[in-house]
């Protein structure tokens, strides 16, 4: 939850008396529910705080904000060294190697 005034030092010439103070407040909810959590939605909504008794036209009645975020991460789940995102096998330690897969040796390996 957060809430936030815009003040102002000067007077606005509005005649009225009393300077505009947008005041609102807003809640949000976030989640990350794809795997590896690089991509989240939020949703949020709020209103005017009344301060000073008066509507100005400087504050919305309602606010609803939908957000998409992209932040990746560069998770390493097995711990070799290789971010996930390059990694072809995630879940297998392979230190050293560039894929991240560790070396099967076959029968002709020496």
């Amino acid at each position: 939850m957060e809430a936030w005034a815009l003040p102002t030092l000067v007077g606005q010439g509005a005649g009225v008396g009393s300077p505009l103070v947008p005041a609102e407040w807003q809640l949000a909810v976030r989640t990350a529910p794809l795997h590896g959590g690089d991509v989240a939605f939020q949703l949020g909504g709020g209103g005017a705080i009344p301060v000073g008794g008066q509507d100005e036209i400087t504050r919305p009645r309602f606010r609803f904000t939908l957000g998409i975020r992209w932040e990746p991460l560069a998770r390493d789940t097995d711990g070799d060294g290789v971010p996930d995102a390059v990694d072809k096998c995630p879940t297998l330690a392979a230190r050293g190697t560039a894929d991240g897969c560790p070396v099967v040796e076959g029968p002709g390996s020496p």
